[in-house]
């Protein structure tokens, strides 16, 4: 596996290109022209305010020239009425693959960031109300369980587990699974979730995957990110290989300026082969095979 051909077919699961109401380090249209020149199969765009499977869709179909795929998303935040399966059920029908619960409109989130900015936000003129989806006993509130009832009668779309605590993640994981959910993913459980490896196990061993994002390791982007490649070596002594997805979650802007998703993720694998954290097979596993297959594509 030499230079930049460790990203043929790769499928990136977690890419925040704009526009957005944040300044991204680069808008969707260059994300696909440099996914293609780069030979991915596909990836998924992700915003925290606004489902992106409009764009994703006209962007795919006008300036696709190699059959690189673009997917749409949306994520449950304030923005979008929170827990509003009429829209999860719109952009399903526009092409969504992936819903996320929230993320900067999560209490965990929230209080994460009290003290500290997010790359991935912005203030708007009307305040964040915090979501904390469990009810006073500890169980899932009512009106989370018509978007589980949805996504269970839509087994081909992807629930991503967001920014909310592991207290809430235990729930939903233990509902996804007595519901018989098959496409369950834990977003970055170290990163805002604060999830410990043994946390990770129990989700892995209730049917979810991982998806493991390049900008959370300080070998990636230093002014960002926080834990070494040993958190992966980690996660594989719970989890199976074929649970782990390998994503860049780029396109924040940085200290340093604009940094391209697909520079991240070349760097994340390059890296991880190199220093044999895995093996050619295993990166083929985790950022082509497994997500190809849990999007369909």
């Amino acid at each position: 596996m030499a230079g930049r051909e460790i990203l043929q077919g790769v499928v990136d699961m977690h890419v925040h290109s704009g526009p957005s109401v944040v300044t991204r380090s680069l808008d969707t249209v260059e994300m696909l022209q440099q996914a293609e020149e780069a030979g991915y199969k596909g990836f998924v765009v992700k915003d925290h305010y606004i489902p992106t499977v409009m764009s994703a869709a006209m962007i795919e179909k006008y300036h696709a020239k190699k059959g690189t795929r673009v997917i749409g998303s949306l994520v449950l935040n304030n923005s979008i009425g929170v827990f509003n399966v009429s829209m999860i059920d719109a952009a399903y029908k526009m092409g969504a693959k992936v819903v996320w619960m929230p993320t900067v409109s999560a209490k965990q989130h929230i209080d994460e960031h009290a003290k500290k900015s997010f790359v991935g936000a912005k203030k708007l003129a009307v305040t964040e109300t915090p979501v904390y989806y469990l009810n006073d006993d500890g169980e899932l509130k009512d009106e989370v369980l018509p978007v589980l009832d949805y996504m269970a009668s839509h087994p081909d779309m992807i629930l991503a587990t967001g920014h909310g605590s592991v207290a809430e993640i235990n729930k939903l994981v233990d509902k996804a699974a007595e519901m018989k959910l098959e496409k369950v993913v834990i977003t970055h459980p170290f990163s805002t979730v604060g999830a410990s490896v043994e946390d990770v196990g129990r989700w892995v061993s209730k049917g979810a995957y991982v998806d493991v994002c390049a900008v959370e390791f300080e070998q990636i982007l230093p002014t960002l990110s926080r834990v070494p490649f040993s958190l992966i070596t980690e996660y594989l002594s719970v989890a199976p290989q074929e649970r782990l997805i390998l994503s860049s979650d780029g396109g924040a802007m940085t200290r340093n300026g604009p940094v391209s998703p697909v520079d991240i993720l070349y760097r994340f694998l390059t890296l991880l082969h190199e220093n044999k954290i895995l093996t050619e097979n295993q990166i083929d596993l985790m950022a082509k095979k497994t997500p190809a297959e849990l999007l369909g594509i």
